[in-house]
């Protein structure tokens, strides 16, 4: 959600293992 959208701004690495987790969830 917005947690994701923000670690977009801070990188896409950051955000690409975020996402991972979530799709894992």
């Amino acid at each position: 959600g917005d947690r994701i959208s923000f670690d977009v701004r801070i990188g896409n690495d950051c955000t690409a293992a975020i996402k991972t987790q979530s799709s894992t969830k």
